[in-house]
This record gives C-alpha cells, sequence and structure tokens, in this order.
C-alpha cells in the first residue's frame, strides 16, 4: 500500500467522499483518483495541518495506528464527536424524544468533518427520499443524515426535510403546509416509485429535528 493509498483509506475512514476531502485539505481536484501514487512534501503538510492527528508515521510507512490515541483540541475543533442514534426505537414514542437520546451516557459518537453546527446524526432507511432530479439532494439507504434539534414549535421553516419522531420511527421528510388544520403535510423526493404526499397530525410528532447535512456512503462508488 502507497502513502496515496493509504492516504484515500484515511479520507474514507473520516467519512469524506474525494471531492469533499480535496477540497478541505485544499489540493487539486482529481488528485486522490489520479494513477499517479506520487505524494508530494506540500500535500503531506496540507493533510496534517487539517488533521493534527493522524499518525504522520502511519501516512507515510503504514506503521503504528492511522490516528494518535488522544485527540487533539485542534481536531475537536474541526470536527467534534456528537452523537450517532443508531437505533430508531431510541426516540419513538418519547416527548422530546431526540433530546432524550443525545443525552445517553452509551449514545455512539462520531465525528463528521465539514459538519459543525448539528446536535446528532442519524442513518437513513428506505429510498423515499432518492432525488433523480437533483441528485445533490438524495438521501440514500444508508447515509449519514446530520440533524439539528428543533425546539420552536410555531415556526417551521417549510419546504426544508425535518426528521421526525413518531410512535411508529423516525420520519425524514420535506415538509410543507397542509390543507389540515393542525397537521403537516410530509413530502418525499421519490415520487417516481410511489412515495405519495400525505398529511401527519402534529399530535403524533414527538419531536423535531432540521436536516442540516448528509454524509453520502456512496461518495465512493
Amino acid at each position: 500500500m502507497t502513502t496515496k493509498d493509504r492516504l484515500r483509506l484515511f479520507s474514507k475512514q473520516m467519512g469524506y467522499g474525494r471531492n469533499k476531502f480535496e477540497e478541505y485539505v485544499e489540493i487539486a481536484s482529481g488528485y486522490l483518483s489520479s494513477r499517479s501514487n506520487s505524494v508530494t512534501s506540500d500535500t503531506i503538510e496540507k493533510v496534517i495541518r487539517k488533521f493534527p492527528d493522524l499518525s504522520l508515521e502511519w501516512l507515510l510507512t503504514g506503521q503504528g495506528k492511522m490516528l494518535r490515541s488522544e485527540p487533539s483540541e485542534a481536531t475537536q475543533r474541526i470536527y467534534p464527536l456528537k452523537p450517532y442514534i443508531d437505533s430508531t426505537y431510541a426516540v419513538c414514542g418519547l416527548p422530546k424524544g431526540f433530546s432524550v437520546a443525545v443525552k445517553e451516557t452509551d449514545c455512539t459518537t462520531l465525528s463528521l468533518p465539514f459538519m459543525k453546527e448539528y446536535d446528532f446524526s442519524i442513518q437513513a432507511k428506505g429510498d423515499s427520499m432518492l432525488n433523480r432530479k437533483d441528485p445533490r439532494k438524495s438521501i440514500r439507504e444508508g447515509d449519514i443524515v446530520v440533524c439539528r434539534i428543533w425546539k420552536s414549535r410555531s415556526h417551521i421553516r417549510w419546504g426544508e426535510t425535518y426528521a421526525l419522531s413518531t410512535a411508529e420511527g423516525i420520519v425524514i421528510k420535506k415538509i410543507v403546509p397542509a390543507e389540515t388544520d393542525g397537521y403537516v403535510r410530509c413530502v418525499s423526493f421519490n415520487t417516481e416509485d410511489g412515495y405519495m404526499p400525505y398529511e401527519l397530525p402534529l399530535t403524533e410528532i414527538n419531536d423535531w429535528a432540521i436536516v442540516v447535512g448528509v454524509v453520502s456512503v456512496t461518495s465512493w462508488t
């Protein structure tokens, strides 16, 4: 395995697509995809500057661990650890369910580069939010959905995508006004496969979180 191979592996392990990694580190677009295995000292310097917890010894030689044992303050500022809710049942059927779940002491955590202003992340299920017209907005099966708890009940950002905690599970939909008072209209991106809009009573929504980002698991395909 070459230094560039390890660089590709590191960026993948950290949840980056290649384009996002190159943009964040400020190296040339297509650098990781190029056939050349050479890595310049300037590139290594840029990577270590952005990721001070990456082991230089591992990157250059493959010896030791990929990351240092203790995260540095600089690393924590770049991509802090935030709660990852890996079980939808942890937040279903409870008022303020998301807030309860992220306070659990045994909650799994993830660090998601580029994502700082958020409260937790979850994994998407199903393909109802697949957006063939605008793939950049797609939420695919297995994608990591990054959310910020939405505390206001009097102000809803219509047309935005929310994660809603309900007794039946977590619903991720674009939210628009409903024709019926006391309801919201839940809209799927994937209408081609028969996912139709529907109205959901506000009383059945136990907690709200607005989707502020998506880390796609298909970035490397």
